[in-house]
């Protein structure tokens, strides 16, 4: 089928500028090819699936420290709610803990470990303005600061706060424009004119703010063109929690499409540095606080790379076949996982990279329903726990939106690999 591959590549570049046709082409084209077709789903493991539920953003882990415990959000149709709690994986059991009224398909309410037995998620109090809520195992929900978490660094317990209402223009399906079920309801509300600021989140203090003239000034931005729209977002701390990555995203009112770059800080010293890559779409920190970043290459294919530090040529390269998957590094095995979006034939596939010999291994791979597609589509969002022994990841290849957790023999990825040879 490589006449077809090359079909769809030079399509997908034609329109790339026109991302709403390219959506509604990506979909009858899906549509044609899944007429008929059955796919029994195909595992390297055990699998288990909680129905009902959803993790939601890739780049926040809900293993909790132990790894006993996953976060996720309940989605209760009846009530046209959501609630937040815990599966535990070991025992089979799903625990409600509380209601939420901040989520996203995709980005859910940010769930995020504050210790063994706490974590905290984004909500809304009765007034409307948004808070950081925390839960616990044994029961009960307080408020612990005001704002839109975006990201927190257990360790640290150092976070940062953004505003969710400017995402929304510039990534559908992100940030909490949409606030009913049905995703019918608009409600942006007041954009804060700060960017980011970083805090201490048990005590609210602030380390620093940052406005959007500092990072456009970093990120320079669409040179010749007045930036009208903008917004940060995806942020993850750095392992030991010194640097702060982000997506500063920005757009003028006459391109089709917007402009990302990929930002670090540096914490003690509050210098911002913009990583030279182009068309970044998923990061992760890798080892020795290098980031892997899946990004369009010169060539316009899709690839992985390892940037250090330096921000020099890349130390590692990898073609992604199958577009611009989520990726997930695994320290104790050295292996980075990468899930793939819907091809022709709606087949969803889950993949781990060794990051040494760059070998694949087939993990999952299932047909995903074409209802689920657009801002309610269900990517796997894939996540190692510490270990490497298991991955989870949210799917719907039963038809219903469900929370998975894979089981890896002992061995499994190096058998695998051995039979999967090199990812090209």
């Amino acid at each position: 089928m490589a006449w077809v591959d090359r079909i769809e590549t030079a399509i997908y570049l034609a329109l790339l500028g026109w991302p709403r046709l390219r959506r509604g082409a990506a979909l009858g084209w899906q549509a044609a090819w899944s007429i008929g077709r059955s796919l029994e789903p195909e595992a390297a493991g055990p699998l288990k699936v909680f129905p009902a539920c959803f993790f939601g953003f890739h780049d926040k882990s809900p293993w909790s420290p132990s790894g006993d415990y996953l976060t996720v959000h309940f989605v209760n149709r009846a009530k046209q709610l959501l609630q937040v709690g815990v599966i535990e994986p070991g025992n089979d059991r799903a625990i409600p803990l509380a209601t939420t009224s901040a989520w996203n398909w995709q980005q859910g309410a940010q769930l995020q470990w504050m210790s063994e037995n706490q974590f905290v998620f984004n909500d809304y109090d009765r007034g409307g303005a948004p808070v950081v809520a925390a839960a616990c195992l044994n029961g009960g929900k307080w408020t612990v600061s005001s704002g839109h978490l975006s990201a927190l660094h257990r360790k640290t317990g150092v976070a940062a706060f953004s505003d969710y209402g400017r995402i929304d223009p510039l990534l559908k399906g992100y940030g909490y424009g949409r606030r009913s079920m049905q995703g019918a309801e608009r409600a942006l509300g007041k954009c804060s004119d700060s960017a980011f600021s970083v805090k201490n989140v048990d005590v609210g203090s602030e380390i620093k703010g940052f406005s959007f003239d500092e990072i456009r000034a970093v990120a320079r931005p669409l040179e010749h063109s007045a930036v009208d729209r903008e917004a940060v977002s995806h942020f993850q701390f750095s392992p030991e929690g010194d640097l702060l990555a982000f997506f500063y995203l920005c757009k003028e009112s006459r391109a089709r499409t917007r402009e990302i770059s990929l930002m670090l800080l540096d914490i003690s010293d509050g210098v911002l540095t913009r990583v030279p890559v182009q068309y970044p779409s998923h990061y992760c920190w890798g080892p020795d606080n290098r980031l892997f970043v899946t990004h369009l290459s010169a060539t316009r294919r899709w690839c992985c790379s390892l940037l250090g530090l330096s921000l020099g040529a890349p130390a590692w390269d990898i073609d992604l076949p199958h577009g611009d998957g989520h990726v997930s590094y695994c320290s104790a095995s050295n292996n980075l996982l990468v899930d793939t979006y819907p091809d022709r034939r709606r087949v969803q596939r889950l993949m781990a990279i060794d990051a040494e010999s760059r070998e694949t291994t087939n993990l999952f791979a299932a047909r995903i329903p074409l209802r689920f597609s657009g801002v309610r589509r269900c990517d796997f969002h894939p996540r190692w726990d510490e270990t490497g022994a298991r991955v989870c990841f949210d799917s719907a290849h039963t038809g219903e939106r469900s929370l998975c957790v894979l089981d890896l023999p002992v061995g499994a990825l190096e058998a695998a690999c051995k039979s999967a040879g090199p990812a090209r």
